[in-house]
């Protein structure tokens, strides 16, 4: 079921990167009725549930998205716990737990903390708390916008500067997974994640569409990701217990670059373009290959294979070969990586602010002293 489910994702995804115009007309009529079958049920589940909201005892963040693929939740979720952590607080998870990948960094980087993973957000949170634990704990909600009856007390949505709002439909003939200009007056942060990506002019211009939809008093800030450590895999759990003691001044580790050196970039995850523009940051352009997969990819011993003829086919022209793969690729197949990829290294990253910092660590100030 589960590879029919991410076979059923891959077509839909893969018509979505084509024009409208290249769309086979079959496929685009059966996404139009798919969408409006979803609106309608997703109208009702938001009517049914806010009205009916559920409230845990303690505070609680949500770290959300409009739009389906790669919008920087998860950095931005292990900032705000970094933050938090730093501060004495104790930190709960609660997360649905697709691809079994964000909640195993989550725990590589906090260990102890509490972890309510599962379909029934409120109900597994509340069978993590007691009396003992609740008190200077708060709860870190992932993909949390659409959890419309649970209230949370910091709503953060993430928008994906990439490409904000996709093509303005909902899924699956869309990226949509709401409307806009319904989610986004719920928000009390608006992140626009990879905003580096974009000119000035095109990031004000982004700032001005979605202020025009968010309530007044809203924090709209902008960030990036940076690669600030690039340890080999079997120095990855340590490399992250440590960070989280470095928030102000994170150490960066170093590695090596040497001349002639050919990086292969292995992801799958939601925004490829993220990790591809990164290692091209940070390396010679015209050295890095990518092998992308798509979101919450299960790698197989096939992959491995395609992979280690790339590394060979590379090592007749250059003398160095690096292979790199995401945090949370890494921690959702290590077993697999580690035994067929010689060396590996992971790329870790901090979310880093080129607007809206203070205003947002204000905010959370504000929430824990209420």
């Amino acid at each position: 079921m589960e590879r029919l489910k991410h076979q059923l994702r891959q077509v839909v995804w893969d018509q979505l990167n084509l024009e409208a115009s290249k769309q086979h007309v079959l496929v685009r009529s059966v996404l139009t009725g798919a969408s409006w079958v979803f609106e309608c049920i997703s109208s009702q589940k938001r009517e049914w549930q806010s009205a009916r909201k559920q409230a845990l005892p303690i505070p609680t963040i949500s770290f959300g998205n409009v739009t389906w693929g790669g919008t920087g939740k998860t950095p931005c979720l292990h900032h705000v716990a970094r933050f938090l952590h730093a501060r004495g607080f104790n930190l709960m998870l609660v997360s649905r737990g697709y691809g079994d990948d964000e909640w195993k960094m989550f725990e590589a980087e906090f260990p102890g903390s509490l972890l309510a993973i599962g379909k029934h957000r409120y109900a597994n949170a509340m069978a993590c708390l007691t009396a003992e634990n609740k008190a200077q704990t708060i709860a870190l909600v992932d993909d949390g916008l659409q959890q419309w009856r649970l209230k949370k007390d910091l709503e953060i949505v993430m928008v994906d500067a990439y490409n904000p709002f996709g093509n303005g439909h909902l899924i699956p003939k869309g990226r949509l997974r709401e409307y806009p200009n319904q989610a986004l007056p719920s928000a009390d942060v608006i992140v626009l994640h990879h905003a580096r990506h974009l000119t000035p002019a095109k990031r004000m211009q982004l700032v001005s569409t979605v202020q025009s939809m968010a309530k007044s008093g809203a924090i709209v800030a902008q960030t990036h990701v940076r690669l600030t450590d690039l340890p080999l895999a079997r120095d990855v759990t340590s490399v992250l217990h440590n960070r989280k003691h470095n928030l102000v001044n994170p150490a960066t580790s170093y590695w090596p670059v040497e001349d002639d050196v050919a990086v292969i970039g292995v992801c799958g995850i939601g925004c490829p373009e993220s990790f591809q523009d990164m290692l091209q940051h940070s390396f010679p352009r015209q050295c890095v290959h990518m092998h992308v997969f798509p979101d919450h990819h299960a790698f197989t011993g096939a992959d491995m294979t395609a992979i280690a003829e790339s590394v060979a086919r590379l090592r007749q022209a250059h003398a160095n070969v690096m292979v790199v793969t995401t945090e949370k690729d890494f921690f959702r197949s290590p077993d697999l990586l580690q035994a067929h990829i010689k060396d590996l290294r992971v790329a870790l990253c901090n979310m880093e602010f080129l607007d809206g910092e203070a205003a947002l660590a204000a905010r959370l100030d504000q929430l824990v002293r209420d």
